[in-house]
């Protein structure tokens, strides 16, 4: 079930989604996200990926063994949380909708939590706004 809020206080170029649970189909990663089809938003086979904005998480398919292994647990905590999500809310800024793989960008908040503020804080990802990413392997 996908609901549709008016955002009051927001940015007049943000749109917020409100998902349940059941929305998420898959979790590549700490920050890609795959939900059943997002209505308004480019779909693929009946899915919307979606790359959490303000984070920059491990990649699964790394050079070295310490990035994969960061990002399995970047992975790990990602589905943990959506698992036992009550609301997921998606903070879409329109100005700029989809990155270079056409992933829908958007900050994510898990009943009221970033997303990006948890894997941070947690050591399994780090502050991302679009620029030099983060070196796992050095």
């Amino acid at each position: 079930m996908i609901l549709y809020v008016l955002c009051t206080g927001c940015n007049l170029s943000e749109t917020k989604v409100i998902l349940h649970q059941q929305a998420v189909a898959y979790v590549y990663d700490g920050d890609t996200i795959t939900f059943h089809c997002i209505g308004g938003y480019r779909c693929h086979k009946n899915k919307t990926k979606v790359r959490v904005k303000g984070v920059d998480t491990p990649e699964i398919k790394a050079n070295c063994a310490r990035e994969k292994l960061l990002a399995r647990q970047a992975k790990q905590h990602t589905v943990a949380l959506l698992r036992e999500a009550e609301v997921i809310t998606l903070l879409i800024d329109d100005t700029r909708v989809y990155d270079r793989y056409q992933r829908l960008l958007a900050y994510v908040y898990i009943d009221g939590q970033g997303l990006h503020d948890s894997l941070i804080s947690k050591g399994l990802g780090v502050d991302y706004q679009g620029h030099q990413r983060q070196r796992w392997c050095d």
